[in-house]
This record gives C-alpha cells, sequence and structure tokens, in this order.
C-alpha cells in the first residue's frame, strides 16, 4: 500500500488519516459533471466562457426589446431578413415597380449597376475574417499545420491533448462541484443543458450581441412585450417597440377620375391634375350662376345649339316655341354622364368610380336623371352604352 501509513493500535486509525475526503473524490475525469453536480444557482457569469450561450440556451420569450440592441436602426425601419440574417431596414408593405435604383457592391464584392440586369460576385482574395461566420470554417477548410499557437482558444486544449500525468477528475459526488471549484471561463456551451439557462440565471446588462451566435435569438425568443395581433416590431423614439401596419398597399390615381398622385409606400397625396375636371366629371343642372364668374367673358360659340337674338327690349310671355321667336330648328346631341343618375331607392347597392355607375348585386335596380329640354324640342334617337359582362342580365331605358 501506497504510501505507506504507519498502523497504530487504534482499529479505525487508518481511515481516520483520511476522513478528511472520504465523501468525495480528489479527481474529476474529462465531461463527467453533468447538471445533477452542479449546484442550483452556483454558476456565475464569470464561470461562462466567452460566446457560449446560443438560441437553444435561452426559455421562449425571454428576451425583451430593451434587450436587443439598436443594430442601426433609424426611426420607422423594422427586423428585416436580408441574405440570412436579421438587419435593420425600411418597412414596405407595397407592392409593384420597386425602390432599387442601384446595386452597388459591398465589402468583398465585385460588380453591381444602376440598370438592367445586375450581376455580383466575389472578388479574388477578398474574403477576410470579417466576412466568415461562426463555426463556419472546418477541418477540411484549414490547409496542413495552417493553425499554430495564436490560432487556439484558451482552455480548446484537453487532458487528452496533454502529456502523461496530468491531473484529471476520477469521481464526483452528486451536488459536490459549486462556483467556487469551477475555473472561470472553462464552462461552455457543450457543458450547458438545452433550456438550462433561463433569464432568472443571465444578470441584467451582462449579455451583449458578441456573446450571441449569429441567428441565435429566434422569433419564438421574443418577449410579447405588449404587442397585439398583427402588430410588427418598429424602431421608434430611440427603441424597438410594437406598433400597427397599415393594411393599404397602394393608392392609385384614376386617370378619368381627373386625379393625380398615388403611389405604393410612404405618405402618399392625391390631387386634381391641372384641367382635369371634364365634362363627364361635373353633374348636370348642378352649375349655378353664382358658380360662373362675372369676368369669364363667355363668347357666343360657347353657347351650344342657336342663340336667340333679338332687337331692342324684349318681353317674352307664355309657352313659347322655336317658331314663336322666329328660332330656326336644329338637330342637336345631349350627353348624360353616369353621375346625373340617382337611384330611386335609398336601399341599393352601388358604387361609382372612374366615370361609371355601377350595380353591386344580382338584382334590377332603376336609376332616373332629370332632362330639361326647350319647348317644341321632339327626340328622335336615344342612345345608352353599358357594360354587361353575363349574357342573361337585361337592360332597360325609358323616356
Amino acid at each position: 500500500m501506497l504510501p505507506r501509513t504507519e498502523m497504530t493500535s487504534s482499529a479505525f486509525s487508518f481511515l481516520a488519516l483520511r476522513s478528511d475526503s472520504a465523501d468525495y473524490a480528489k479527481t474529476i475525469a474529462n465531461n463527467s459533471v453533468d447538471s445533477d453536480k452542479i449546484v442550483d444557482r452556483s454558476v456565475e457569469g464569470d464561470d461562462l466562457a466567452i460566446a457560449t450561450l446560443e438560441g437553444f440556451h435561452l426559455q421562449d420569450s425571454t428576451v425583451q426589446f430593451r434587450k436587443i440592441g439598436t443594430n442601426g436602426a433609424t426611426e420607422g425601419q423594422v427586423m428585416k431578413m436580408v441574405g440570412g440574417n436579421w438587419t435593420a431596414a425600411a418597412d414596405e408593405t407595397g407592392s409593384g415597380g420597386g425602390d432599387i435604383t442601384a446595386v452597388l457592391p459591398g465589402s468583398g464584392l465585385t460588380g453591381g449597376g444602376t440598370s438592367g440586369d445586375v450581376t455580383l460576385s466575389v472578388g479574388p482574395d477578398a474574403i477576410n475574417s470579417s466576412h466568415i461566420a461562426a463555426n463556419a470554417v472546418g477541418t477540411d477548410e484549414i490547409g496542413l499545420y495552417g493553425v499554430d499557437t495564436d490560432e487556439l482558444a484558451h482552455y480548446a486544449v484537453t487532458s487528452l491533448k496533454i502529456a502523461d500525468n496530468a491531473v484529471t477528475l476520477i469521481k464526483m459526488a452528486t451536488g459536490s462541484v459549486s462556483y467556487d471549484e469551477i475555473i472561470d471561463g472553462t464552462v461552455r456551451t457543450d457543458e450547458l443543458a438545452n433550456n438550462a439557462v433561463t433569464g432568472m440565471k443571465i444578470l441584467d446588462g451582462t449579455i451583449q450581441s458578441s456573446d450571441i451566435a449569429d441567428g441565435g435569438v429566434g422569433l419564438v425568443d421574443i418577449a410579447q412585450s405588449g404587442a397585439t395581433e398583427s402588430q410588427a416590431i418598429v424602431w421608434s423614439e430611440g427603441a424597438w417597440q410594437p406598433s400597427e401596419v397599415g393594411d393599404i398597399t397602394s393608392v392609385t390615381a384614376t386617370e378619368l377620375g381627373g386625379l393625380t398622385g398615388g403611389g405604393t409606400e410612404g405618405n402618399v397625396s392625391l390631387g386634381i391634375e391641372p384641367n382635369g375636371v371634364t365634362t363627364g366629371l361635373i353633374s348636370n343642372n348642378t352649375i349655378m350662376d353664382e358658380d360662373i364668374s362675372a369676368s369669364a367673358d363667355i363668347s357666343p360659340d360657347k353657347i351650344n345649339g342657336t342663340a336667340v337674338t333679338l332687337s331692342g327690349d324684349q318681353l317674352i310671355e307664355g309657352n313659347k316655341t322655336f317658331e314663336n321667336l322666329n328660332i330656326s330648328t336644329t338637330t342637336r346631341r345631349l350627353a348624360l354622364s353616369s353621375a346625373a343618375f340617382v337611384p330611386i331607392s335609398n336601399s341599393y347597392s352601388y358604387v361609382r368610380t372612374g366615370g361609371y355607375l355601377k350595380n353591386t348585386v344580382n338584382t334590377n335596380q332603376v336609376y332616373q336623371a332629370q332632362v330639361s329640354l326647350p319647348d317644341g324640342a321632339i327626340v328622335t334617337k336615344v342612345k345608352v352604352t353599358y357594360y354587361d359582362n353575363e349574357e342573361s342580365y337585361l337592360g332597360w331605358i325609358y323616356l
């Protein structure tokens, strides 16, 4: 028995010499400490290695908005997936021609352009360490003897890489290892069980962007933070916060309506273009004397039909015809726009759009328009233009 121990007359003196370490092991083997061996709430921030925590270590819905960095976001921007990474970008809800005016090559890329089919490619010798994602370089990517001492992380060399007579842990009792026995920075990702680290275990303000693996925070890890159904996370007033997202995707100005403007993003404005209001947009019998400027100076050629020309002061009384007034008859056309027609019942379902009157239900509806004709006028022909997309539907007109 080594080392040699002097025997005494006391029957239990041999065990008594080792009583101070009888209940626990003096050495610990590699990968022998599991979660059952660690005292609850005993692992502190200093015990965790850098870049140890990943998304699967976080409980769902525990990361608050205030834990997410600005990441260069400006007012009104949202978190958007671009090139496989979350980044701050403008919130675009519309559809159409697009907002991209140029494609410029960034770091490590060549090509680009401002029109036509644009191509980007990786430049020769353009990839450096800043372009490579964490854990993206494996054994196959490293050349022979390509890794030297400077490339090795602290504590990356295990006992298998150390010469003989290295000190290892052989046995451990449950709960015997607390934070005092753990060397700072030795607990790495592989030693942590999934979902073992909750928000209660993380000291406020200690987790930085560099501590979280790229793409490690999933949508399920982000707390609701007061957001309601269909709201989006928007950078506003210096912080990420839930906000309403508009349902309007585009506003179009119709040419028939005399409008100009519209758009698919941002604040959209509409207006009436110069000289955009034509005869078809003005309802019959709605222009009154007060609507016409006293200085309008309307010339005779603007008056439709034959104007009455009488010399001197004349008084016309009673019902008169063209013949009574000695006015030669002529053929004239009177056009009525859809705006002149009104429903005979307030219960009808219809819309006016683009200069058209449209029935929105599959039932018969009657519309009427008032027409004032001079005495003696004779209607010889009536023409109606309408669109019918169903062969079985019929239309009538009455005078």
